[in-house]
């Protein structure tokens, strides 16, 4: 057997044995489904991924944010300009920690800290370390709530998905479409980017 057959079968079996794992993990609950296309040494990475996510401890982004340093300060205890230079901080903390935050713009920034300091903080999330290039997305209209459907439809949808809104929920009115008062958004990392 040459030494490329016998790394293949190596792969192969290591695949098997994560699988196995991720199943055990999940409770059995686990769907399994892959391309037969798939390349081996992407389906070794996909279920190593697979394996990492359904392992990791859980915490919340309060208590990660507290690990790393950053002191969460109430909204009320700060002015304007003390609130905007902390949540520039926290962005830049939450960027480091691969989490991303989407769809701001018809937030102020004392709106924005608001919502993440009473809601997102204390949201369950994966214990990740930053170096697993595990991302976590935090948007502002996709919770499904009727108002976050709103501000989605009204700031962010383009012409097309509102038609198509108005198509799929003839019942529900369509608000006017406006452009949102702040420009946050162009300006937060991305998880492409290398934090």
């Amino acid at each position: 057997m040459c030494e490329e057959d016998a790394k293949d079968i190596e792969r192969m079996l290591h695949i098997a044995e994560l699988k196995d794992k991720a199943k055990e993990l999940s409770g059995d609950q686990m769907i399994e489904g892959e391309s037969e296309d798939c390349p081996p040494e992407i389906a070794e990475k996909f279920w190593e991924h697979v394996v990492a996510f359904e392992s990791a401890p859980t915490t919340t982004h309060r208590e990660l944010l507290l690990r790393d340093g950053f002191i969460c300060t109430p909204p009320n205890e700060m002015n304007d300009e003390e609130l905007s230079a902390k949540l520039s901080e926290l962005i830049e903390v939450f960027a480091r920690r691969r989490v991303f935050l989407h769809s701001t713009n018809h937030l102020s920034d004392r709106q924005l800290y608001e919502s993440l300091y009473s809601d997102a903080f204390d949201e369950f999330t994966y214990d990740f370390p930053p170096e697993a290039e595990t991302n976590t997305h935090i948007d502002f209209v996709s919770s499904g709530s009727e108002e976050e459907i709103n501000n989605w439809l009204k700031y962010y949808a383009d012409e097309d998905e509102r038609k198509e809104w108005a198509k799929d929920f003839p019942e529900d009115e369509i608000p006017a479409h406006e452009d949102p008062k702040y420009n946050r958004d162009e300006f937060l990392p991305r998880a492409y980017e290398n934090w």
